[in-house]
């Protein structure tokens, strides 16, 4: 068939993780692609509402939405506002309202209804939000049951007395999960992915910063950090947190400026393609964030804990990464070093498997997959196996 077309509900928003911004891409690859919403489309075309851009503008093969159609929206009836916080937009911040008429649409459209959750925090869903989401679509693009950890496999791991590891396991549950399991044959499961703009083959020999770890201060991060830097190994892009605490400090809220994202994002960049090696974890959770694919797309070693799914998203220790305990780096910083031509072996490999494999390529093509096989109604969902997108039999 010629490719689909494709309707997107959503906010034309900018965050600092670029992946509601990729899934834009994605989507004008896997077929003709139409946004609808704030942002993307005129206020007063938006105003009229979804059925009267559809009737104007369709039909459409597919309808995707996101997590904004399963807002919480329980304080529009006490009058308090909604809005954005964590996003940069040009709009009226309160349009975030308008998330509540595409879950009303969702619920009484007939066509092909797909959800995308490539931006939730799946370790604490609250039942009502899987309520919502299995009445809104068909099918789930989502992570798979095979990347998620059941909460008793790491309830009792911690890593640091008080750390962030304790709050996470605090606060969560395993109902997304559960909900994974019981849509097995709903789910086309969706890693993070990057874009080919990422890319770097920057030579490790011509990277003057030895390691880098960013983000958020995971537990194992935290560890990695003291022991390399209580042995004066240089390391890169440390001031990225110092800056995102004295633009706090000043009253900027980072996550909500165009300008600010931009510029933290291109630092973030730069001190990747500054370090030869980069250590990244998932938490106590083992999840593969996004960091294991924009590492190794960036041309650093690929040094990590392993995550759930490690395999079976195609990564190999010794092979395309080095799988690391975080009390161990300062054993894997002597090997890398001593050994810097397997480590720029183990770099290049990284690099060109996720740039093959979890990139907005690769995922069109992946979703394209089990696109063909709902409109043929065979599809029984799908899984990541040693590096490969499979459909269940």
């Amino acid at each position: 068939m010629n490719k689909p077309r494709v309707l997107y509900l959503s906010f034309d928003v900018m965050s600092m993780n670029p992946t509601r911004e990729l899934l834009v891409d994605v989507f004008a690859e896997l077929g003709v692609l139409t946004c609808f919403g704030p942002g993307y489309q005129p206020l007063q075309i938006v105003s009229r509402g979804i059925e009267a851009f559809i009737e104007a503008n369709g039909p459409f093969d597919v309808v995707i939405a996101d997590e904004y159609s399963i807002q919480d929206f329980s304080k529009l009836g006490r009058g308090e506002p909604l809005r954005f916080v964590i996003h940069a937009c040009r709009f009226d911040r309160n349009l975030l309202r308008i998330g509540l008429d595409y879950k009303h649409f969702l619920e009484r459209y007939r066509g092909l209804r797909l959800l995308t959750l490539m931006q939730s925090d799946y370790y604490n869903f609250p039942p009502e939000r899987i309520d919502a989401m299995e009445g809104i679509a068909d099918f789930f693009v989502t992570w798979g049951e095979e990347l998620i950890l059941p909460r008793e496999a790491f309830a009792d791991t911690a890593t640091l007395p008080g750390g962030v590891n304790a709050s996470i396991v605090a606060h969560s549950n395993d109902n997304y999960l559960d909900f994974l399991k019981r849509n097995r044959h709903r789910v086309i499961s969706c890693p993070h992915f990057v874009h080919p703009t990422e890319g770097s083959d920057i030579p490790l020999t011509k990277r003057p910063i030895a390691w880098s770890v960013l983000g958020a201060d995971y537990d194992a991060r935290i560890v990695v950090r003291d022991l390399v830097d209580g042995q004066g190994i240089p390391r890169s892009g440390d001031w990225l947190r110092h800056a995102h605490t004295i633009l706090t400090r000043l009253g900027v809220n980072v996550y909500a400026h165009y300008w600010s994202i931009g510029l933290m994002r291109k630092c973030f960049q730069k001190a990747l393609r500054r370090s030869k090696h980069s250590f990244t974890c998932g938490s106590v959770l083992r999840w593969p964030i996004r960091k294991y694919f924009e590492l190794p797309a960036n041309g650093c070693t690929l040094v990590c804990e392993k995550t759930t799914g490690f395999s079976a998203l195609g990564f190999r220790s010794g092979v395309n990464a080095c799988a690391c305990d975080a009390r161990d780096i300062l054993d894997a910083n002597a090997w890398l070093e001593a050994n810097i031509g397997e480590a720029q072996a183990l770099a290049d490999a990284g690099r060109s498997h996720v740039l093959k494999t979890h990139s907005v390529p690769a995922r069109a093509n992946q979703i394209a997959k089990a696109l063909a096989s709902i409109f043929q109604g065979s599809f029984k969902g799908s899984y990541w196996h040693r590096g490969r997108f499979e459909l269940a039999d």
